[in-house]
């Protein structure tokens, strides 16, 4: 009975007068320690890569045209093919663009550009060097301007039409005034804009009274299917 009473009593003085007891202990209390410091340190990487999840997510660009089926093209992520057709002359620009990079060939001209946060560039032998842009009568390469330009006019049955005086205001053209009509045609596929066509005429005949006929088409495609690029 009285070995068992002695069993008993059993104290925390007894852990530190007893080495093997105190070693035992402190490797208890160490590896308590280490395996809580380890779940901290998981929980808070967990959160941290949530967080860059979060904001990576947010700066994709997910804006809502007003214009039905110009959502694709506002996203900024596809390829695209703009044909300026004046009189009998064209220029023709291939390229893609993805949220603030554009990369396009001017395949008339034999021409590489490349632009970022509207700083152009264009490829002289092996390098890109600063350069005006070569675009010719208004930006149709920002879609912004192009949606602004489709959201400002009316429709009448299969085309939407605007004024010369709202068209030059979209695009900064204050010296421009004229009642005359610019007249614009959306194709769809699958509910989606990929052609608008702009008869530009009347607009550009007040530039230069010698051209009788402007044709601007922006076909769109491949959406959602850019990835990221750059140049060397």
């Amino acid at each position: 009975m009285e070995e068992e009473n002695k069993k008993k009593k059993f104290s925390i003085l007894d852990i530190v007068r007893n080495k093997q007891y105190y070693a035992i202990a402190n490797l208890v209390f160490y590896f308590i320690l280490i395996l809580l410091l380890v779940i901290m340190f998981r929980t808070s990487s967990s959160d941290t890569n949530t967080n860059n999840n979060s904001s990576n997510n947010g700066n994709k660009n997910t804006e809502v045209s007003q214009i039905d089926g110009f959502d694709s093209i506002k996203q900024k992520n596809f390829d695209f093919k703009y044909t300026l057709k004046v009189d009998l002359k064209e220029t023709v620009y291939e390229g893609k663009e993805r949220e603030n990079k554009i990369f396009f060939k001017d395949i008339t001209n034999n021409k590489e550009y490349f632009i970022k946060d509207d700083v152009f560039l264009v490829k002289e032998k092996e390098q890109y060097v600063l350069t005006d842009s070569p675009v010719r009568y208004f930006n149709y390469l920002d879609v912004d301007i192009i949606e602004s330009i489709i959201s400002r006019s009316t429709k009448e049955e299969d085309e939407y039409i605007i004024t010369i005086d709202e068209f030059a205001n979209i695009i900064s053209d204050n010296d421009k005034t004229s009642s005359d009509e610019i007249y614009i045609e959306l194709e769809k596929q699958n509910g989606i804009i990929t052609k608008v066509t702009m008869d530009l005429t009347n607009y550009v005949e007040l530039i230069d009274s010698k051209i009788n006929d402007v044709k601007l088409t922006l076909q769109y495609y491949n959406f959602n299917l850019i990835e990221d690029f750059d140049i060397k």
